[in-house]
């Protein structure tokens, strides 16, 4: 809980001030009201000190600035404020004067409730403390048995958490960093655009799979019951109606489309900026320490990927690291045949355990999508692709498999 009720804080201070339907002004800006809480959230916590690093601000703190945003930054909150003299001032000082006024001083009496909510931030507010959450599970789940595609309720979660909350909120703007499809290999349908319509979700994001594709076959093959699907305990990876969508004029950008998406540079700015380090060992499957090792899923995905079309984890690192100019091809393909074919351990029983599946029952799924056009068996049995990448023969040359 926090010690300031915003809804009475707006109702305080817009007094008699028209609906925003019938607003006449334009709402405040956004970037202005985003400062403008900014700086307040900055004096709440370092008083009016404004060289304090504000890298320093406590977890309630931050919590409290994303309250603030949710409220005050939506669409009719904004243009309300407009048309109230000095109106966002006003409501900013309102609420830290409340702010300051609910503040505990050190020896005074507090009440048993209020102790135990100090300790709060540690246990509700840390991953530490997070249980698994079982829609993605089963999400993921069907995802992996159905399509291959071992994160699927991640991605179906991306997408359409970020515009559920814009149509909540009256959000117009969404940011993504990278494009994929245009970074890492897939359609140019956008390349030349900073986002992409709606529209083009179910086709580009899920591959013709979408929710209610994914989620019958879930409920066919018995890994989503008949009361989980009516429920609606899945309503939270169904985007929005495009309807309600095009009506409030959301739209998804890529950051990769104002600045060049360099992942090694990334690297870079995020170690000196943000303290990051990567892996003290390389990660599975390809030779960078650093990339996308924030989930124990995406080996799996990449795996997937190396049984269905024939190039892994490795190939498609090298592939952009080409293409940064970081590396040579020569050099990429010596990268690809030393680490493409390697099995990602390190994790595979935390994945077995987290699917709740046989190690034999893996094997069989992972059979289902060996392509016989890139796989065959050896002398000795053992699966090993047709062809790969070669720096003497554009059609490829036979593998040295490991």
């Amino acid at each position: 809980m926090y010690p300031v009720h915003l809804g009475r804080v707006l109702k305080q201070v817009l007094g008699g001030a028209k609906p925003a339907s019938t607003a006449s002004k334009s709402p405040l800006s956004f970037t202005r009201t985003m400062e403008a809480i900014d700086d307040l959230v900055h004096t709440l916590q370092f008083g009016k000190d404004p060289d304090h690093p504000a890298i320093s601000i406590n977890p309630a703190i931050q919590m409290f600035r994303v309250l603030l945003y949710g409220t005050l930054l939506r669409v009719e909150t904004r243009r309300q404020l407009a048309n109230v003299p000095n109106g966002l001032t006003r409501c900013l000082n309102e609420v830290r004067r409340r702010f300051l006024d609910a503040k505990v001083h050190p020896g005074e009496m507090v009440g048993v409730v209020a102790a135990q909510s100090i300790g709060e931030p540690t246990t509700q507010l840390t991953l530490n403390s997070v249980t698994y959450d079982t829609p993605i599970i089963v999400r993921n789940k069907e995802g992996f048995i159905k399509i291959g595609f071992p994160y699927y309720g991640w991605l179906t979660a991306i997408q359409s958490a970020p515009v559920r909350m814009a149509c909540k909120l009256g959000i117009g703007l969404i940011f993504y960093g990278e494009d994929g499809e245009v970074e890492y290999g897939g359609t140019f349908k956008n390349v030349n655009k900073s986002h992409e319509s709606p529209e083009d979700w179910e086709e580009e994001y899920y591959k013709g799979a979408g929710f209610d594709t994914v989620l019958k076959a879930g409920h066919e093959m018995g890994i989503i019951s008949d009361k989980e699907l009516k429920n609606g305990c899945f309503d939270f990876y169904r985007s929005p109606p495009l309807e309600k969508i095009k009506e409030l004029g959301i739209e998804m950008h890529w950051w990769s489309y104002y600045k060049r998406w360099l992942p090694q540079e990334n690297y870079y700015y995020a170690v000196e900026n943000t303290g990051f380090t990567p892996n003290t060992k390389r990660t599975d499957s390809t030779y960078t320490k650093f990339a996308s090792i924030d989930d124990r899923l995406d080996p799996f995905h990449w795996y997937l990927a190396f049984i269905k079309f024939g190039y892994g984890r490795a190939t498609r690192d090298a592939c952009s690291d080409i293409r940064c100019g970081h590396i040579t091809r020569e050099e990429a393909v010596s990268l690809a045949h030393k680490y493409d074919h390697e099995f990602p351990k390190t994790h595979f029983n935390d994945f077995l355990n987290y699917l709740d599946i046989s190690e034999e029952h893996f094997w069989n799924i992972i059979s289902k999508y060996r392509s016989p056009n890139m796989w065959h068996k050896d002398s000795n049995g053992k699966w090993v692709r047709k062809v790969v990448v070669s720096n003497e023969n554009i059609f490829g040359e036979k593998p040295k498999e490991i």
